[in-house]
């Protein structure tokens, strides 16, 4: 059996800053991160293998560059699963989650 987890980068959520002229949020200091659910996900998906026995787990991502950091894939690796898939291209820095699916399916 193969066990997909998928994951996103997210801003750092202590880099979030509020802008005082308008009250909204500035992402543009905030580093990227792997989701924490996500990272809960992959960690699930390892268990239940360990559990099954015949099985393999596979990360997943589609995003700009946030997921060329080698920290990041890293923390994703740590989490126990077979193989990495990551898709970068700048097109889908921005992507809606119809695109990214498209994407991950193919």
């Amino acid at each position: 059996m193969k066990i997909i987890t998928c994951y996103k980068c997210v801003p750092d959520e202590q880099d979030i800053a509020i802008n005082n002229a308008d009250g909204t949020l500035d992402f543009s200091k905030a580093d990227s991160k792997i989701s924490q659910y996500d990272l809960n996900a992959i960690e699930a998906a390892c268990q239940l293998k360990q559990q099954l026995g015949d099985a393999q787990v596979v990360a997943m991502s589609v995003g700009g560059k946030a997921l060329t950091n080698a920290k990041g894939r890293k923390d994703v690796l740590s989490r126990g699963p077979d193989e990495l898939i990551v898709v970068i291209d700048d097109q889908f820095e921005q992507a809606l989650p119809q695109h990214t699916a498209t994407a991950l399916a193919a």
